[in-house]
């Protein structure tokens, strides 16, 4: 990924949410920052503790934040009763690297910094079954949709 100077956040989400064709619903992700990252350079950007809340449902549409407060507003939510939502930049040294599940809320902020950044995310599902589902949901993509189970080892 790529973020230039002026770049757009990348809005809050949970990978797993989106990925209902893996059966578990489960995949991890490898973040590395190819450039020493910055808060204000949009870097990556957890919430601390959303690991423990569980699967949320996919949202109908991408959130769009205008600052990342409204991020907090907006997984408020889903956190249990009574836990503060606290967002965690990720600042470290080109060449380190963050591991998460996809049940992690995360997303990366704007690059507010001069300059660009750039970083690689390898993302895996464990082994399971998995299956094609219809794109468009409605009618599918170039003909039917196969909903026969694959193995994914």
């Amino acid at each position: 990924m790529y973020k230039p100077e002026g770049g757009k956040p990348f809005d809050i989400h949970q990978d797993a949410a989106y990925m209902g064709w893996v059966q578990p619903v489960w995949n991890w992700t490898c973040w590395i920052a190819l450039d020493d990252t910055y808060a204000d350079g949009g870097t990556l950007v957890y919430v601390r503790g959303s690991h423990k809340w569980g699967p949320q449902p996919t949202p109908g549409t991408q959130i769009i934040a205008k600052d990342m407060a409204s991020w907090t507003d907006y997984v408020g939510q889903f956190a249990p009763e009574g836990e503060e939502v606290e967002l965690v930049p990720l600042v470290f040294g080109a060449g380190s690297a963050a591991f998460h599940t996809g049940w992690i809320w995360h997303g990366s902020g704007p690059n507010t910094r001069p300059g660009s950044s750039r970083q690689h995310q390898a993302r895996s599902p464990p082994g399971g079954r998995a299956c094609s589902l219809p794109y468009p949901p409605a009618t599918g993509r170039g003909g039917a949709a196969s909903t026969t189970p694959v193995t994914i080892t």
